[in-house]
């Protein structure tokens, strides 16, 4: 597990016609969203690990936030996931496991810090859950349709385990929820190549993109208003 990937969502599973944001924002009242006015902390949650954890405990113990609270959430894929198996036996034995997930970057079967992600979760009353590869795969296509936002396996990892924690009611209504994708798509595209409309490819020619515009049944380009 890699205690960097952090990212957050919202809604229900099933809401396919709803964008990330709109998710989020149909369950998490405005009163109850992060606020900076007055330098006060409302709760919240976060999937991450012990270095951010670490990070929120120094902000409120110099002064820089007041008040509130928040959780750490932790997300693993389904094919490497010893510290989610801990969490869940509550056990803090990590028992090592063979990778098998389209997630490469997370696909670490024996984590040096999974006791202190462990720890971190536990303190802080988070949870954490698995993505299956499919679930995986699906966050990804869903974060890119109604966000412009293109992840690699682990933002989609992180995202897909947002959306069971919310549909369970491990992350409630009323927290403002952070994830963060810090990984771009383009790094794994083998990830998401057999599931997906492969791409139109051309030659960098103006006369290359005219012809397959007019392949596409829209007739010809129009050059009215161009610069």
């Amino acid at each position: 597990m890699n205690p960097g990937h952090c990212r957050r969502f919202s809604s229900g599973v099933g809401d396919q016609d709803l964008s990330a944001v709109q998710q989020l924002e149909s369950v998490t009242p405005a009163s109850a969203r992060f606020s900076r006015s007055g330098a006060q902390m409302r709760p919240w949650s976060r999937i991450a690990g012990d270095p951010l954890a670490k990070a929120f405990k120094e902000l409120k113990e110099v002064g820089l936030v007041h008040g509130g609270e928040f959780k750490i959430h932790c997300a693993q894929a389904a094919g490497a996931a010893p510290v989610i198996h801990a969490l869940h036996k509550n056990t803090d034995l990590i028992t090592p496991v063979k990778p098998d997930t389209i997630a490469k970057s997370i696909a670490i079967g024996n984590p040096a810090d999974g006791f202190y992600v462990l720890r971190a979760v536990r303190e802080s009353g988070g949870w954490g859950e698995t993505a299956s590869d499919p679930e995986i795969i699906d966050a990804i296509k869903l974060l890119a349709r109604t966000e412009g936002i293109f992840a690699e396996p682990a933002g989609g990892t992180t995202l897909a385990v947002a959306l069971k924690l919310i549909a369970t009611g491990r992350i409630k209504a009323d927290e403002s929820v952070v994830v963060s994708i810090t990984g771009n798509g383009y790094k794994t595209l083998e990830a998401v190549a057999q599931s997906i409309e492969a791409p139109l490819v051309i030659e960098a020619r103006l006369k290359d993109f005219d012809a397959i515009y007019e392949s596409l049944g829209d007739g010809k380009r129009s050059l009215k208003g161009a610069a």
